[in-house]
C-alpha cells in the first residue's frame, strides 16, 4: 500500500512539474485550470502519503519552513 501511494505521488508531482514548465515556456497559453487540478492531485497524494509517516514531525517541519519563508 505504501509503495502504491509513493508511486502515485511521484506521478502526480511529475504532472504538476510538467504543467508548470508549460506555463513558463508557453506564456500565452491558459493553463490555470490545469495547474489547479494538478496542485489538487499532488495535495491529495501528499495527505495520503503523510499518513504513513510521523504526521506530528511533518507538521513541525512545515511550521519551521513557513517561518523561513516569511
Amino acid at each position: 500500500m505504501k509503495e502504491k501511494i509513493i508511486k502515485e505521488t511521484i506521478e502526480e508531482c511529475c504532472e504538476l512539474a510538467t504543467v508548470l514548465m508549460q506555463y513558463i515556456n508557453k506564456p500565452g497559453k491558459d493553463l490555470e485550470k490545469d495547474i489547479i487540478n494538478e496542485i489538487a492531485d499532488v495535495m491529495v497524494c501528499l495527505e495520503e502519503l503523510a499518513i504513513h509517516y510521523d504526521i506530528e514531525e511533518i507538521h513541525k517541519k512545515i511550521s519551521i519552513k513557513n517561518k523561513k519563508i516569511k
